[in-house]
């Protein structure tokens, strides 16, 4: 659905702009700019996912929008992956122009759809603050699982992997393209009673791009702790990392348990 597209991009255009600071002249801004305009749609979009059936027009514009967050994702992606090549780095500097053209273009669309419809905005795209990545990851995690097309049978699939078969250790991957809609899909299975009647112990990680294994271990541990009621153990903050594997893997050896690593 294109609401949840344009929520994954957005999670991805917040840290990208925050943490980058060698982008060629230009680059910073277009992406800034394009970040606003999918801003200023997503507001609308959940209205617009929901009558796009009845109005074939605006089922084009959902398209549009749907499509121009998968590009969009696609070129950040290869922008990332070859930042440091000089000559690519101009190349995908004008595809991020040519989006930039492209998606303010869809925008103007949604104005018409706002009048036909009646929906006024809820504020305006400078009022609007997103302090972190985060803030779009978790409204992803909120829709409604009657809302998301076609993740029955995905749902089902995982849920036999997880809780059928033999009791050894499992490792299991959800992967696909930006949009798709996995992180909803996993914390569907990963809410669900049946799973977590299961499993005794659960922990939910996210796998940023910037990362830090003792971050990662340290919030993991306080999860694992909360999970049979226990205080956080002492020491923790100042373990090195071989002692906080060691206090993981010391812990789940006791425990039928998932642990999900997101965005990795």
């Amino acid at each position: 659905m294109a609401e949840y597209a344009v929520l994954h991009l957005l999670a991805n255009l917040a840290p990208f702009l925050q943490g980058e600071v060698n982008l060629l002249c230009g680059v910073w801004e277009a992406m800034k700019d394009i970040k606003d305009e999918f801003e200023r749609m997503s507001a609308f979009l959940r209205v617009a996912d929901a009558k796009e059936e009845s109005d074939p027009e605006l089922k084009v514009w959902v398209k549009q929008v749907r499509d121009a967050a998968y590009d969009t994702e696609d070129v950040l992606d290869k922008f990332k992956l070859h930042l440091a090549h000089h000559h690519a780095r101009h190349q995908i500097a004008s595809e991020i122009q040519g989006l930039k053209s492209k998606v303010i273009n869809i925008s103007e669309g949604h104005k018409r759809y706002h009048d036909k419809y009646g929906i006024l905005e809820q504020g305006s795209r400078s009022n609007v603050v997103y302090n972190s990545w985060y803030d779009y990851r978790d409204n992803a995690l909120l829709l409604e699982e009657a809302k998301l097309v076609g993740i029955e049978k995905p749902k089902r699939q995982l849920m036999e992997w997880l809780v059928e078969g033999g009791s050894g250790l499992k490792a299991v991957s959800v992967v696909g393209m930006g949009g798709l809609g996995k992180t909803t899909l996993v914390k569907k299975v990963y809410d669900d009673a049946k799973v977590k009647k299961h499993f005794k112990i659960h922990a939910w990680l996210t796998v940023s791009e910037s990362f830090r294994v003792d971050d990662l271990l340290k919030d993991m541990i306080q999860q694992l702790f909360k999970e049979i009621m226990q205080p956080f153990p002492v020491g923790v903050k100042t373990m090195s990392i071989d002692r906080l594997k060691y206090l993981v893997n010391n812990f789940l050896q006791q425990n039928r348990y998932v642990v999900v690593f997101d965005d990795v």
